[in-house]
Protein backbone atom coordinates (compact mmCIF):
# COMPACT_ATOMS: atom_id res chain seq x y z
CA UNK A 1 0.00 0.00 0.00
CA UNK A 2 1.34 3.72 -1.02
CA UNK A 3 1.65 6.29 1.36
CA UNK A 4 -0.55 9.08 1.00
CA UNK A 5 1.04 11.55 -0.69
CA UNK A 6 -0.98 14.56 1.31
CA UNK A 7 0.18 13.07 4.10
CA UNK A 8 4.14 12.68 3.31
CA UNK A 9 4.27 16.30 1.70
CA UNK A 10 3.14 16.91 5.50
CA UNK A 11 5.42 15.08 7.50
CA UNK A 12 8.35 16.82 5.14
CA UNK A 13 6.58 20.02 6.34
CA UNK A 14 6.35 18.93 10.07
CA UNK A 15 9.88 17.68 9.68
CA UNK A 16 11.73 21.03 8.38
CA UNK A 17 9.17 22.94 10.94
CA UNK A 18 11.24 20.73 13.75
CA UNK A 19 14.24 21.61 11.74
CA UNK A 20 14.14 25.40 12.36
CA UNK A 21 12.66 25.37 15.38
CA UNK A 22 15.72 24.01 16.67
CA UNK A 23 17.72 27.18 14.84
CA UNK A 24 17.90 30.31 16.98
CA UNK A 25 19.45 31.78 14.53
CA UNK A 26 16.65 31.20 12.21
CA UNK A 27 13.67 32.02 14.70
CA UNK A 28 15.39 34.73 17.24
CA UNK A 29 13.88 35.87 20.22
CA UNK A 30 10.11 38.14 19.98
CA UNK A 31 10.47 40.93 22.10
CA UNK A 32 7.33 40.38 24.87
CA UNK A 33 5.76 43.52 23.71
CA UNK A 34 5.08 42.13 19.99
CA UNK A 35 3.87 38.96 21.48
CA UNK A 36 1.30 40.71 23.39
CA UNK A 37 0.10 43.01 20.70
CA UNK A 38 -0.24 40.13 18.30
CA UNK A 39 -2.20 38.23 20.82
CA UNK A 40 -4.79 40.99 21.45
CA UNK A 41 -4.96 41.13 17.39
CA UNK A 42 -6.09 37.85 17.27
CA UNK A 43 -8.31 37.29 20.18
CA UNK A 44 -10.24 41.02 19.19
CA UNK A 45 -10.15 39.84 15.26
CA UNK A 46 -13.75 38.66 14.75
CA UNK A 47 -13.99 35.31 13.90
CA UNK A 48 -14.49 34.15 10.19
CA UNK A 49 -18.26 33.57 9.06
CA UNK A 50 -17.08 30.19 7.12
CA UNK A 51 -14.12 28.05 6.83
CA UNK A 52 -12.61 28.68 3.52
CA UNK A 53 -11.96 25.36 2.02
CA UNK A 54 -9.11 25.04 -0.69
CA UNK A 55 -9.13 22.69 -3.47
CA UNK A 56 -7.31 19.53 -3.32
CA UNK A 57 -4.28 19.37 -5.36
CA UNK A 58 -3.72 17.07 -7.97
Amino acid sequence: MEDDPDQTELDGVRRELRRLAADDAAAPEVPAEVTARVGAALRNAPSPRRRFRFPRLR
